[in-house]
């Protein structure tokens, strides 16, 4: 009678219980976005459909962020619980190995990754909604959304804010971004929170509708420095502050924190020239009688860390010799990276006029010639100085050839009008050119190979940079020019750079064009020899 009760109670409690329905999908089914970290070249990201097919699980490749030459392939696909492994294989290698653990959310998949054969890594699986990976802005979008309070949310912010205005995302969204970017950069210490501050007002400042928000997280980081704050760092969040400002419209408001950065220039560069590596000696004098002129021309570029040697080396020729003996120019190329301190006629003379000669960046010539090789860290700078001053010790001790004399005069209309006389030339010929060159003094810029203060730097070359024939044994020839027209050509230039080609790493763009030197020199062509250079000041008063 008992059991039949008992027969009869579940009976009834069955009643009670929902009607069956189908199962719900397993929770890794679904298109998810896996972060493949690759190291120096970046990450890349590609989109795979986990399936649960009659008990067995399925990994498919669905797309990638960058086109691939060929489709990667799941080998192995595993799923326990909440626990995800898989293998994948490129062209027939293998390419990738994943283990991870589901969330209890079921947001996400976080695990460790090792590429081929590499060691392991860690990084997240998210789902997405996304049909292709190839749009950055609509990715990073997506992982605002889903990426924790931790380093990979600047990644994805500063991907977003850059295309703010582009993309027209509403103000909201953008100070909601930016909220959460200060509120989480506090966490990783006062450096970083300001480094992050600056980043966001660097990506906003310019964009349309987006100033005054530039302009508040300027300020914030601003507000950030402290008395320990050296100058470097002042001057640089000081730098976008005026950016930001000269961006929104509100010159006169820029005008104090340039006047602060003025001040602090000095102190900077006292600072830095502390840092120095190695000791420099006076050039002692000829032992002939030349008075040759000697032209050291360098070619390199801001972000190539192996020209660093080099440049200090350059540093140290100026303390060395005096402009009377020795000339020293300054090139910036665009290698390997965009660099602002390039232009239109240093990169033709690099890779035009030098062509073949022309090692990349670092690329030293010494009267034309062809110098030592010195690329390499800070600590062979001093070995590089005294390869070099070997080329131009032995240059010093040939004669000229010829006579070459350079003087400038300011216009009405500040433009300066210079005139540059040759005589004795030995050789005259159509392949012996006669050219000009505008020098920079010093530019600060912040590169990424660690060089802050840039020398002799060549802002244009005023006549051209074929320069002019000098058929006869005497010749004038005037040139005029105007820092402020030269100013706008290298912003054009910039801009159309960034429009052709790529952005360069860093908001900055020196073109204050202060303390400015003209440079003559006479080549010839054929040779590629330089036989004799002369410098003067630009007094801009």
């Amino acid at each position: 009678m008992r059991a039949a009760s008992g027969f009869l109670l579940l009976a009834l409690m069955s009643l009670l219980l929902p009607p069956a329905r189908a199962a719900d999908p397993v929770a890794p089914s679904g298109n998810w976005k896996l972060n493949v970290p690759l190291g120096r070249e970046g990450s890349l990201f590609l989109m795979l459909a986990l399936t649960e097919q009659d008990g067995k699980w399925v990994g498919d490749y669905l797309t990638a962020s960058e086109k691939l030459r060929a489709e990667p392939k799941f080998k192995s696909l595993t799923v326990k619980g909440d626990a995800v492994q898989f293998t994948m294989e490129f062209a027939g290698q293998p390419f990738l190995s994943f283990d991870g653990v589901l969330s209890k959310d079921k947001k996400k998949i976080s695990g460790s990754i090792s590429v081929a054969g590499g060691p392991l890594q860690l990084t997240d699986m998210f789902p997405t909604k996304l049909r292709a990976l190839d749009d950055p802005f609509a990715s990073a979008r997506e992982a605002l959304g889903q990426v924790d309070d931790g380093p990979g949310l600047f990644a994805a912010a500063g991907e977003v804010l850059a295309k703010a205005g582009a993309k027209k995302v509403p103000a909201d969204e953008v100070r909601a971004i930016l909220d959460r970017l200060n509120r989480v950069a506090a966490n990783y210490g006062p450096r970083w929170e300001r480094e992050a501050t600056l980043q966001a007002a660097n990506l906003l400042s310019g964009q349309e509708g987006f100033a005054d928000l530039a302009v508040a997280q300027a300020k914030r980081a601003e507000r950030l420095l402290t008395d320990d704050d050296d100058a470097a760092t002042r001057m640089k969040v000081l730098d976008v502050v005026v950016q930001a400002l000269n961006k929104a419209g509100k010159a006169d408001d820029a005008k104090p924190y340039a006047a602060q950065m003025a001040k602090l220039e000095a102190r900077d560069f006292a600072e830095y020239a502390k840092t120095f590596p190695f000791k420099t000696t006076e050039f002692a004098g000829r032992k002939m009688k030349s008075d040759r002129g000697v032209l050291v021309e360098v070619f390199t570029g801001a972000e190539c860390p192996p020209c660093a040697a080099v440049d200090l080396a350059f540093d140290g020729l100026l303390k060395t010799y005096q402009p009377a003996d020795v000339v020293l120019l300054q090139y910036h190329l665009h290698i390997p990276r965009p660099d602002p301190l390039t232009n239109a006629d240093s990169s033709f003379r690099g890779e035009e006029f030098y062509g073949d000669q022309l090692r990349g960046a670092p690329t030293v010539f010494v009267a034309g010639k062809l110098g030592p090789a010195g690329g390499g860290p800070p600590s062979n700078a001093g070995k590089t100085y005294e390869a070099i001053r070997e080329s131009i010790d032995a240059a010093l001790e040939k004669p000229a050839g010829v006579k070459l004399s350079l003087a400038v005069a300011k216009g009405e209309k500040g433009g300066f009008t210079a005139k540059a006389t040759v005589a004795d030339l030995d050789a005259p010929g159509e392949k012996v050119m006669l050219r000009f060159a505008l020098a920079e003094e010093r530019v600060r810029y912040a590169g990424g190979n660690g060089i802050r203060y840039h020398h002799m730097v060549v802002r244009s070359m005023p006549g051209g940079t074929k320069g002019f024939p000098l058929a006869k044994k005497t010749a004038e020839q005037t040139v005029t020019f105007d820092p402020a027209e030269v100013r706008g050509a290298l912003t054009k230039y910039l801009d159309d750079f960034v429009k052709a080609d790529e952005p360069f790493p860093r908001p900055d763009r020196p073109l204050a064009l202060k303390n400015l030197k003209l440079v003559a020199f006479v080549q010839n062509d054929a040779t590629r020899e330089v036989l004799t250079a002369v410098q003067v000041d630009v007094d801009a008063k």
